[in-house]
């Protein structure tokens, strides 16, 4: 089964799907959307005088930009879509939805065995070398 990981750090400032259509297009395909409000609603970033955000090399003019999560509009994708919603104001707590949601989206730890692919690989090429051998430069009389 597919899922979606969807971290965000504010409103949508971007695009043209809107989140909600998107949500409702996840919903239409049976992909829960798990998302996560990141930051806190009082956060900036700093746009310098050469855009960008944070870096700052000759200190100067920068201005700052505020960037709050828009955690309703995540919260409605994940019940929409059948997901869940976090919230993540730091470090930790972005981790520990982490593994929250690993333990819920479960993993399949495991081993493939491809020799056989390489090995049925190698045989093709010995056999198209040795047809392509005799067109090409035929020995026998």
């Amino acid at each position: 089964p597919v899922s979606v990981l969807f971290l965000s750090d504010g409103a949508q400032t971007r695009g043209i799907l809107q989140p909600l259509e998107g949500a409702a297009l996840a919903r239409d395909a049976c992909f829960p959307v798990f998302t996560v409000a990141l930051g806190t609603p009082n956060g900036t970033i700093a746009r310098g005088p050469f855009g960008g955000g944070g870096f700052n090399p000759g200190g100067g003019d920068s201005q700052r930009i505020p960037v709050p999560p828009d955690p309703e509009t995540l919260r409605q994708i994940a019940e929409m879509t059948g997901g869940e919603f976090s919230e993540a104001r730091t470090a930790d707590a972005l981790e520990k939805a982490y593994d929250n949601l690993g333990s819920r989206l479960g993993r399949e730890p495991g081993e493939t065995e491809v020799t056989f692919l390489l090995i049925a690989l190698a045989a093709g090429l010995l056999l198209a070398a040795g047809v392509l051998g005799v067109v090409v430069a035929p020995r026998l009389p």
